[in-house]
């Protein structure tokens, strides 16, 4: 990532490329347009299509021009890119796995959106909060973000694990057990 600050600076000092170059840490770049620097991804665009690369995967980025707020953004982002990485992990260990398959399965579509919009942090986690050594962190803005984005998809799709095995009980289980039950 030291590279990518070098390039950056380097980029904003000669100018001399006709739009932005982005290298991937597999040696593969790309020409486009960087869109937008978010959490810890950015936004590339390539021919009218964007698409959201994680900072882990990005080697360089060669800009055409930068702004000095864009420049901040990125020196954040890679500064705060292994706090986030820390709260993605440590979201998918956010608990009450069990209890978000019985909100889909017995809920449904309300239980799903109740797990949907329920706030998630690092301190109310019975998975997490227990034994963690990124407690230090629970201040910091990245990881909350990273952390809460990725419990809320491991909870969603907790719950939308339950919602079809509520489906597949319904339309496969109760038919197959009333046609065999001897009377």
């Amino acid at each position: 990532m030291k590279n990518f600050i070098l390039l950056l600076l380097c980029s904003m000092a000669f100018n001399i490329s006709a739009s932005d170059i982005l290298t991937l840490s597999n040696g593969k770049s790309y020409q486009g347009t960087v869109i937008n620097i978010r959490e810890c991804s950015i936004w590339f665009a390539i021919d009218d299509v964007s698409y959201t690369i994680p900072a882990s995967d990005i080697h360089t980025v060669e800009f055409e021009r930068i702004s000095k707020r864009r420049a901040k953004k990125i020196t954040e982002m890679l500064d705060t890119e292994e706090n986030c990485f820390k709260g993605m992990s440590d979201g998918k260990l956010h608990g009450h796995k069990g209890g978000q398959f019985f909100a889909g399965f017995f809920g449904g579509a309300l239980g799903f959106t109740i797990v949907g919009i329920v706030n998630r942090s690092p301190a109310n986690s019975s998975g997490i909060s227990k034994a963690n050594e990124n407690k230090e962190l629970w201040v910091d803005l990245a990881y909350i973000q990273c952390y809460k984005k990725q419990s809320k998809q491991e909870a969603l799709k907790m719950a939308g694990i339950g919602w079809s095995s509520r489906w597949v009980f319904i339309l496969v289980v109760i038919p197959y057990a009333q046609d065999n039950i001897i009377w």
